[in-house]
């Protein structure tokens, strides 16, 4: 047996991030020569050590494959999600299963992304503006002397910037056609999501599975 490397997991359980987009389609490719034919029974293989978020995407994907009238099964119930078998191994099971083609979802890349919320001033009522900037005429002393001008300095409320960070994970998933085992479709979305976890995957399949309709994979 081999196991997983970090560097290969899909990343559904760091989903709960904030400020940024659920899930983002990229960049998508087809088989000019693949006709939708070829395809009839598919097995789905999300990437994870997290059995409970790659039993919840392959879920999600079989429910919405089936939906377009193919025959879809979740790997989960027949390989571990923390141990890869050896290729002669995955070979010898998947010829025994009535499969056409095999979609593998993994993590290819990340990167940080930072969102500013700019500070600002602000003042606890009273009088807002100095004679030059709008207030009242110059003879005028809105403050009533020199006290009140110093003691309004305490009502001035001054909020900084606030800065946070979160993470974005590039996610490649690709068809495999079993008869040759080449890749006939594939896709890259960026997912990061302030929603709940199963929301997010939710999203994610739901864009992949419509690109795959509008290629004419399904």
């Amino acid at each position: 047996m081999k196991t997983y490397s970090r560097a290969c997991l899909l990343p559904l359980l760091i989903l709960l991030l904030s400020s940024c987009v659920s899930s983002k389609l990229t960049a998508s490719w087809v088989d000019p020569e693949f006709k939708r034919s070829q395809v009839q029974s598919i097995l789905v293989l999300g990437v994870s050590e997290e059995d409970l978020l790659r039993r919840t995407f392959e879920d999600e994907m079989v429910a919405q494959l089936q939906q377009y009238g193919l025959k879809v099964a979740p790997s989960y119930r027949s390989i571990s999600g923390k141990d890869i078998p050896e290729k002669a191994e995955m070979e010898q099971w998947i010829g025994g299963q009535d499969v056409d083609g095999i979609i593998v979802s993994r993590l290819v890349g990340t990167r940080q992304e930072t969102v500013v919320q700019p500070g600002y001033t602000t003042r606890l009522g009273g009088y807002t503006g100095p004679y030059w900037g709008g207030g009242p005429h110059p003879w005028v002393d809105p403050y009533g002397g020199w006290y009140g001008y110093y003691s309004g300095s305490y009502d001035v409320l001054h909020y900084p910037p606030e800065v946070s960070y979160y993470e974005v994970y590039i996610i490649e998933t690709t068809l495999y056609l079993v008869a040759t085992d080449q890749p006939v479709w594939s896709a890259r979305a960026e997912i990061s999501s302030d929603k709940d976890t199963n929301r997010a995957i939710e999203d994610l399949v739901t864009d992949l599975i419509d690109n795959m309709a509008d290629k004419g994979v399904i």
